[in-house]
């Protein structure tokens, strides 16, 4: 990770990429629900996800791995969860109708299918 002149990384950047490199370590991809997962980490152990450092390092590995707005999305419409500062730097209204009509399509045909 890129750190701008000379500064130490931060206590969230170092638990950033622990988190990352310990999924990678398993062989599992690092997909929406992952990243999920390393947001309610960080919130757990306190980091500010505001925090421009911290903001900056989630932006990278979401850059870094490829991982699409709308897989994350989905995986904080599964668990509920909603993070301003992660809802900010992605464009919501256009990912959350297309997101929201296929969940809600998605029930629909798995409530049809049990009878």
């Amino acid at each position: 990770m890129m750190f701008v002149g000379n500064r130490r990384p931060t206590k969230p950047e170092y638990d950033i990429l622990d988190h990352v490199a310990h999924v990678l370590e398993r062989g599992v991809r690092f997909n929406g629900e992952e990243y999920v997962k390393l947001l309610k980490s960080l919130e757990k152990r306190g980091a500010d996800l505001n925090e421009n450092a911290t903001s900056q390092a989630l932006g990278y590995i979401r850059y870094a791995l490829r991982i699409r707005d709308e897989v994350i999305l989905e995986g904080y419409l599964r668990k509920c969860t909603v993070i301003p500062a992660f809802l900010s730097c992605i464009d919501v209204p256009k990912n959350y109708s297309r997101l929201t009509s296929r969940l809600t399509s998605s029930s629909r045909t798995q409530g049809s299918a049990v009878i």
